[in-house]
């Protein structure tokens, strides 16, 4: 029986911390903050910036 390689690429390394992509345009950077000011309303969390939400979200999976 042949083994899956998917199985071998959803390894995760605990080592280098998950960062989030910077968006290249404006309006990326519009629809980021839009995105934190509706997590903030909706988790009722005072999130510092874009990043901290993010780490939550990354360690959480």
């Amino acid at each position: 029986m042949a083994k899956s390689p998917k199985a071998d690429k959803e390894t995760f390394s605990e080592e280098a911390p998950l960062l989030p992509r910077e968006p290249d345009t404006e309006k990326g950077q519009q629809a980021r903050e839009q995105y934190l000011v509706l997590a903030k309303a909706a988790l009722r969390v005072n999130f510092e910036d874009y990043q901290t939400l993010f780490s939550l979200f990354a360690q959480s999976k």
